[in-house]
């Protein structure tokens, strides 16, 4: 494909002025940054400066720029490592796009932390197991007649009882008294591979072909779960 002689002198320049900056692209960072506030201030306004940023990084991304082998589940447990780490790839970062784009990795003070709480995992008997570097939601029905015996089982649970610990009400006026607010229900997998998990996916496709009420009554348990908990 032919390049008009504009863009190539363009692209020309570019490479250039990069291969003069030690690889990295000739950028303004705090013209970025300023810009990417008022962007993202009003993603779809009509004036905003640039496209807003709409992802930063996650501790997945310190193995690969560090150059140290991937251990999620250490990552995870081993705090001072990850903390470590952390500080190690925030300070690569400062370098090169001007932010610390991971938080400090540290878990908090424990005493203000609200006690753990079931899930959607939970209500539907899904095992979690930790598996090739990455946790996994196990099936727990493997035919019809299995999924409509958890699905009485799910629409009968009081979720209130079901998803809080026995402490939680103590717990929740120690913590709210020193300001702590309850966490709310943030962030799970999209619905239909929650089914996928929990049925299996051919199990899932063949549902909603031969059974569709089956399906329909499946999907609104998980619905309705979803909601039930973001409400408690």
């Amino acid at each position: 494909m032919d390049i008009p002689t504009e863009h190539a002198r363009k692209i020309d320049d570019l490479m250039s002025k990069t291969k003069a900056n030690g690889g990295l692209a000739p950028v303004d960072l705090e013209k970025f940054w300023a810009d990417q506030q008022v962007a993202a201030a009003d993603p779809f306004g009509k004036d905003i400066p640039q496209v807003p940023l709409g992802v930063m990084m996650s501790g997945e991304c310190v193995f690969d720029e560090l150059g140290v082998p991937e251990d999620h589940w250490r990552y995870d447990h081993d705090e001072e490592w990850r903390v470590a780490l952390n500080k190690a790839y925030n300070e690569k970062a400062e370098q090169i796009v001007g932010r610390r784009l991971l938080g400090d990795g540290h878990s908090g003070d424990p005493t203000r932390r609200y006690p753990a709480t079931k899930g959607m995992s939970d209500l539907f008997e899904a095992e979690n197991v930790w598996k090739d570097r990455s946790w996994w939601l196990m099936q727990s029905a493997n035919n019809e007649h299995e999924l409509k015996a958890l699905l009485d089982r799910v629409e009968a649970l009081d979720m209130r009882s079901f998803i809080l610990p026995d402490n939680w009400d103590e717990e929740k006026a120690r913590l709210q008294a020193l300001g702590v607010r309850p966490p709310l229900f943030r962030g799970m997998r999209g619905p239909v591979t929650f089914a996928m998990s929990v049925y299996g996916v051919e199990n899932l496709i063949f549902l909603i072909l031969d059974n569709p009420d089956l399906a329909v009554r499946f999907r609104d348990a998980i619905l309705n779960s979803i909601l039930g908990i973001a409400r408690v």
